[in-house]
């Protein structure tokens, strides 16, 4: 993926910095038309970055399927992506080919989108991160330009000098939104402890230090520059060291964007502390564990996969992403701005409305089936250890029960017929991980005069539980939830029949 990663970059740089570069030479044959034309490799740049956004849609369909193309942020990235290299392409064989270079634009909009950045600082973070992207990808296309007419013009070396210092005036702008912008991101992303003990955090420094060697590389050309034209070969020199540096930087960028940021290890903060009573629900999207916590403002969801292999060895640190909107009341779906807390961990500011808010959530975790998955958060909710209680006392007296069990693994499987199971309600309660009447939360979601629903929380287990009492406080229906598994239940007292 760091390949095809590269390969868009080094296309985007070749058609948006190909075009500042044609600028530069246009305006030296402008004042001497004998010079060579230097075409720009604009219609280069742009099938090779459209090509490289056709082989990362192939890998997501291939992982998460056809519809994440859709369903998921990163696929509708890939898919503005390559409309923009496709109509970059288009408009250059027309006589609009002048706005070829424009719709080019979309590419750093979409990665500032996606970016870690944005995830940890919505909307800031993204624009940043693209206007970092925008703005090295012209450095570096406008210097591949220039070098490319010093080959070109090596034999007339006042127009070398002219396209030399008229690149500088470019390049030093360019390398101080380049700095600005990329101090801003890694003061997002990166704890200074991470810097060293991160894979995120060496590979910023690497970039780091590529950058510097970079600027350093330009400030050498233009001090060879200032000695006057015989200093051209030393100029030359310079530039090309300019050019492989930078070309490696666009390398460390695609390693960067594919590695999972810093702010995702344990140096990161946890998500703000709820405010008030705690609504603990949890499913499973998929394969993909989900867990949410609904409090007075803010909304926390926890995603979690199996693990594979040796618990006692480190496992791969897997990759997430989430969507989510609410609908509170029937009224019109709203996003939600949702922002990185942790490995599998997001938070979102949400105002909850009285009634039943439909959660939706869209979930995607590489190697593993995602989908998407609805759960209502009624709100108010009011704690309710009291009702726990007396449920619990209620099944132990409750004699024989009858139970239809249904388990599942994969939610984007067909459900398994339910195992049916004769035992007393003693037995039932007496496995559950409520079985002493206490739970770290309890909470009552809606209660009548027949029904009552309790939302139970065990977040150091990572089990959850949704029971809906009858007007008995006995259990007739029970939802579990952990990791790895969803189990359904359904209860009949045959005595009360």
């Amino acid at each position: 993926m760091a390949g095809l990663r590269w390969l868009l970059f080094a296309g985007l740089a070749l058609g948006l910095g190909g075009v500042v570069g044609a600028r530069i030479t246009d305006s030296a044959r402008a004042v001497r038309a004998s010079l060579p034309p230097v075409p720009a490799w604009f219609r280069l740049g742009a099938a090779g970055g459209l090509a490289a956004v056709l082989g990362l849609a192939a890998l997501l369909v291939a992982d998460a399927g056809a519809s994440a193309l859709l369903s998921a942020t990163s696929g509708r990235v890939v898919l503005v992506e390559a409309a923009g290299f496709a109509a970059g392409l288009g408009l250059a064989v027309t006589r609009w080919r002048g706005w070829a270079w424009a719709p080019l634009l979309a590419v750093p909009v979409a990665e500032g989108i996606r970016s870690h950045a944005e995830q940890a600082a919505a909307g800031w973070g993204g624009l940043a991160t693209g206007v970092h992207l925008a703005a090295a990808a012209l450095w570096v296309g406008a210097l591949v330009h220039v070098v490319r007419a010093g080959v070109a013009w090596r034999a007339q070396r006042p127009a070398l000098v002219w396209a030399v210092t008229s690149y500088a005036r470019w390049a030093a702008w360019l390398f101080a939104v380049v700095a600005a912008t990329g101090v801003v991101s890694a003061l997002i992303l990166v704890p200074l402890p991470a810097l060293t003990t991160t894979t995120y955090g060496r590979t910023l420094l690497v970039k780091l230090g590529l950058v510097a060697a970079a600027a350093a590389a330009a400030l050498a050309a233009q001090w060879w520059l200032r000695r006057g034209p015989d200093t051209i070969p030393g100029v030359a020199r310079a530039t090309r060291v300019e050019t492989g540096l930078l070309t490696a930087v666009l390398a460390v960028t695609a390693v960067l964007v594919s590695t999972p940021p810093a702010r995702d290890a344990p140096y990161v903060l946890a998500p703000p502390p709820p405010v008030g009573v705690v609504l603990p629900l949890a499913t499973l999207a998929g394969q993909v564990g989900v867990a949410v916590a609904a409090s007075d403002g803010q909304l926390v969801v926890r995603l979690s996969t199996p693990r594979r292999g040796d618990y006692y060895t480190a496992g791969e640190t897997p990759w997430y992403e989430l969507a989510a909107t609410v609908v509170p009341g029937g009224a019109g779906a709203r996003e939600l701005r949702l922002r990185g807390c942790g490995e599998g961990c997001f938070v979102a500011p949400v105002i909850w409305i009285t009634g039943e808010n439909l959660l939706n959530l869209r979930v995607q975790a590489r190697g593993w089936p995602g989908g998407t998955v609805g759960l209502v958060v009624a709100w108010p909710v009011v704690p309710a250890p009291e009702r726990l209680v007396r449920a619990v006392e209620a099944m132990d007296t409750a004699g024989e029960i009858i139970v239809y069990e249904a388990v599942t693994s994969d939610t984007s499987t067909p459900w398994p017929e339910p195992t049916l199971l004769h035992l007393t309600g003693a037995a039932f309660v007496a496995t559950e991980p409520y079985s002493s009447g206490v739970a770290p939360q309890v909470v009552a979601v809606r209660a009548d005069t027949t029904r009552a629903r309790l939302a139970l929380g065990f977040p150091a287990e990572g089990r959850y539980v949704e029971l809906v009492l009858d007007g008995h406080d006995c259990i007739v229906e029970e939802t579990l939830a952990d990791a790895k598994h969803l189990t359904r239940r359904r209860f009949v007292y045959p005595d009360e029949q």
